[in-house]
């Protein structure tokens, strides 16, 4: 079971977005208002260093209103068609056992964001060792880059 979970949305500008997930009652992953913008011009390591600190507002999991739409918040845009148009994303998942799940999502056609059967492969990495900031904000940006 994952402990920390963060979806980073990149625009075709490359500035960023960074989630937090946290889990409701019944434990369906909800991305969280306490989100991070980073505009381009960062490297590396300043990505790598926002990503950890959003992985750990991930596992305090506070719980909030379930109705808020923080996407749309966080981008200025009115519909999610837009917001999916406009933006690609990488999933970071750090588990109990302190593995790292890295996956470059694809635009689904169901207007969702996700990997289908046989995608992990091409699309995902695991780490099972510690990760620096400087390792989890390169590794990110070469996932980015996976067509």
């Amino acid at each position: 079971m994952f402990i920390q979970s963060v979806s980073i949305y990149f625009d075709k500008k490359k500035n960023v977005i960074i989630f937090p997930i946290w889990r409701d009652e019944d434990g369906i992953p909800r991305q969280s208002m306490k989100f991070v913008k980073l505009n381009f011009g960062y490297n590396e390591t300043e990505l790598g260093k926002e990503i950890l600190d959003v992985l750990e507002t991930s596992r305090i999991n506070e719980y909030e209103d379930t109705k808020q739409n923080a996407w749309k918040e966080a981008s200025n845009l009115n519909t999610w068609k837009k917001f999916q148009k406009n933006y690609e994303t990488v999933k970071v998942d750090l588990f109990e056992n302190k593995k790292w799940n890295l996956a470059k999502y694809r635009k689904l056609k169901d207007g969702s964001f996700g990997l289908e059967k046989g995608d992990e492969e091409k699309y995902s990495r695991e780490y099972t060792e510690p990760l620096t900031v400087q390792q989890l904000g390169h590794i990110v940006l070469e996932m980015l880059k996976i067509k």
